[in-house]
């Protein structure tokens, strides 16, 4: 009997008992970007010790490729002149609120009744101190903005309402002759308090709350942006909106459900998309980013996200991506932190361009900033790794006896690159070694094979854990293992 693994680009199962992906559990790989080859993904580094709260938003200064914004949790603001290589906070945690925007050449936020502008010659501008600023449902702190492609207006959730911020002449927020502010552009439907926005085509989605931010009833909205009144397309559905997130006119959903979904809307309503595989009838909860602004993004052909987990969970937090609805655990935070011992919160997600990805993250008590850049280094120490699925070899009365491990390569091992690999029997039995293949022991090789025998089995499971030269960009190209 032979069996094999490879197709690394189906990405993860279901769970480790089905065959409807190539692995079980990843972390830290790179699986889609070179499809049927497994690599070490890129480290990420962390770019500021100035962060005093969870980035959620970043945006980008769109005058200028270096220059990018980010806000965190607690209000406070950070500019990036270098395409966040460095941070520089230029603001204290006071009313900018989780949500910024960039808009004619200047920042824009808001949080309580106050929306400012921001740019290095006037600093923070009041353009508005009619905001809505009840606080007792907590969807103010929030106020998601949205800036649209259609019409050219930033749209505001104002609690109940919408509100808008319309260029009348070349904007200068010193000059209220130059904008209107418009706190009632339209009211939701009693009971609903506005949560965050997008677009698709002519139509504003309002992703939408009952009764205050811990409510687990949404709803999404479309309004025409004419009339006083919206389209109800939706039937309310359980979970937290959190996030609205078009790409290619479709309009990705996630909400503070725990179970890790992400679903797709359409008029017809909400169908799932993907996921984060994990036991769901376990205890542990897994959360698409957390906050909710920047939880989703999109970076070289693939849905990438934030994923948040409390201690002691047996998926690692980081980032993840999704291609053809398959997951991938892409990297850990920079810590390395997997939330086995910490609490690891990964929010705002950015792609900045196509080599450089922004995270912003949560480890225990400790903030950050990670970048990611696709000419950077690699995960070291075996940190990388892949589990299969639980394959039925054999039955009780006739198992399975295997005498090789061999282990083919897309290309020879290069300096300081290095595999590992285990087998165990059982989901709850401890990894048994079978062999090392690297660099410095076998040379440049592109196949090898274990004399290993693995005997009287029923059931097998295999784990390939792999490593490069420290400050290396280099990586093992993993083609197939087979069990022979």
């Amino acid at each position: 009997m032979i069996l094999k693994w490879n197709n690394f680009q189906r990405g993860q199962c279901s769970s480790p008992y089905t065959d409807d992906g190539a692995f079980s559990r990843s972390q830290n790989m790179d699986v889609f970007g070179l499809p049927g080859i497994a690599r070490i993904n890129y480290l990420p580094t962390k770019q500021s010790t100035t962060v005093t709260g969870v980035p959620t938003t970043f945006v980008r200064d769109y005058g200028s490729l270096q220059k990018v914004y980010a806000v965190d949790h607690n209000a406070a603001v950070y500019y990036s002149a270098d395409a966040g290589a460095t941070w520089t906070k230029i603001s204290d945690a006071t009313d900018k609120g989780y949500n910024i925007v960039f808009w004619r050449g200047y920042l824009i936020a808001a949080e309580g009744a106050n929306l400012k502008s921001y740019d290095a010659t006037n600093g923070w501008v009041s353009l508005s101190t009619g905001l809505d600023s009840t606080t007792t449902d907590g969807v103010n702190k929030e106020r998601h903005m949205f800036v649209s492609q259609n019409d050219g207006k930033v749209y505001i959730c104002n609690h109940n309402k919408i509100a808008t911020l319309t260029e009348d002449t070349t904007f200068d927020p010193t000059s209220g002759a130059t904008f209107t502010v418009t706190t009632d552009a339209v009211t939701l439907p009693a009971g609903w308090y506005a949560r965050c926005l997008t677009e698709q085509r002519k139509d504003l989605l309002i992703g939408a709350l009952f009764g205050s931010v811990s409510s687990d009833l949404s709803t999404i909205f479309l309004w025409n942006r004419s009339s006083q009144e919206m389209d109800y397309p939706v039937s309310p559905f359980d979970g937290e909106v959190k996030c609205l997130f078009v790409k290619a006119n479709r309009v990705f959903v996630t909400t503070q459900s725990g179970r890790g979904d992400i679903t797709l809307f359409s008029e017809a309503g909400l169908t799932p998309y993907s996921y984060i595989p994990i036991d769901r009838d376990g205890s542990d909860d897994v959360f698409i980013g957390f906050y909710g602004h920047n939880d989703l993004t999109w970076w070289n052909g693939r849905l990438v996200t934030g994923v948040t987990y409390g201690t002691g969970t047996q998926t690692s937090a980081g980032v993840y991506s999704f291609y053809d609805k398959k997951a991938n655990h892409e990297t850990l935070i920079s810590t390395g932190e997997t939330g086995s011992n910490n609490a690891v919160t990964v929010d705002g997600v950015f792609a900045l361009d196509k080599d450089t990805l922004l995270i912003g993250w949560k480890d225990d008590d400790a903030y950050g900033i990670d970048r990611i850049l696709v000419s950077g280094k690699r995960w070291t120490g075996y940190t990388s790794f892949m589990e299969s699925p639980i394959w039925r070899a054999g039955t009780k009365l006739n198992p399975v006896n295997f005498s090789q491990v061999e282990i083919q390569l897309a290309r020879a091992l290069q300096t300081g690159e290095g595999l590992k690999l285990y087998y165990r029997t059982s989901i709850d039995a401890s990894w048994t070694e079978i062999g090392t293949l690297d660099y410095t022991t076998q040379g440049a090789v592109s196949s090898f094979v274990f004399p290993y025998g693995i005997n009287g089995v029923e059931n097998v499971q295999l784990k390939v854990t792999m490593t490069t030269g420290a400050s290396s960009s280099n990586t093992p190209y993993l083609y197939s293992i087979e069990l022979q």
